[in-house]
C-alpha cells in the first residue's frame, strides 16, 4: 500500500544546552512528545551523539479507526564536514500498541543530509520492518522526507 504525504509541525524548547523538550502534530492526527539529551558533542561539534526517546499517541480521525500508541527509541548520529553541511543517521525502534490486536515493533533506520544555514533542511530516506509476536514480520515500510527548520528569534 502507499500512503499520501503528511505535514508535520515540530516545536522544540532547550531546558539546558544538553537537554530539549520536543513536541510535534502531523496532518495525520499524530501528536509525539520527546526529550533529547545530547550525551556527545554540542551544536558546534562536528560529531553528535543523542537519545530522545518520546511517546505519541494516534488521535482517531475516523470511527472504526483504532486507538494507537507508540514508544520511540531513538539514537540520533551526525557528522558534520562543514559548518553548514553534515549528515545524519537514525537507528530507531519503536513499539506499537493498539487497542485489541497482537502489538508491533519497528526496528528501522533513517538516514540523509543536512544543510543548515539560518534554515536547516533536511533531506532523508529510511526503512523499517514491522513485526508482530504472534505473526512474525509484516514487510517492510520505506520513507522519504524533506524538512526544513525555522528558527523563531
Amino acid at each position: 500500500s502507499i500512503v499520501l504525504p503528511f505535514a508535520q509541525v515540530e516545536m522544540a524548547y532547550g531546558l539546558t544546552d544538553y537537554l530539549d523538550v520536543v513536541a510535534s502534530l502531523s496532518s495525520s492526527a499524530n501528536l509525539l512528545g520527546s526529550i533529547k539529551y545530547q550525551i556527545i558533542g554540542d551544536r558546534y561539534s562536528p560529531f553528535g551523539l543523542a537519545i530522545m526517546p518520546g511517546f505519541e499517541y494516534q488521535f482517531r480521525v475516523f470511527q472504526d479507526q483504532l486507538r494507537v500508541s507508540r514508544l520511540h527509541l531513538p539514537i540520533i548520529l551526525s557528522y558534520y564536514t562543514s559548518e553548514d553541511l553534515g549528515f545524519f543517521a537514525i537507528p530507531k525502534y519503536i513499539v506499537q500498541v493498539e487497542e485489541g490486536t497482537d502489538n508491533f515493533s519497528f526496528p528501522g533506520i533513517t538516514g540523509g543530509i543536512a544543510i543548515d544555514r539560518r534554515i536547516k533542511y533536511r533531506i532523508g530516506a529510511g526503512v523499517y520492518i514491522p513485526f508482530t509476536q504472534l505473526v512474525g514480520v509484516q514487510g517492510t515500510i520505506y520513507h522519504f522526507g524533506v524538512s526544513a527548520k525555522i528558527p523563531l528569534r
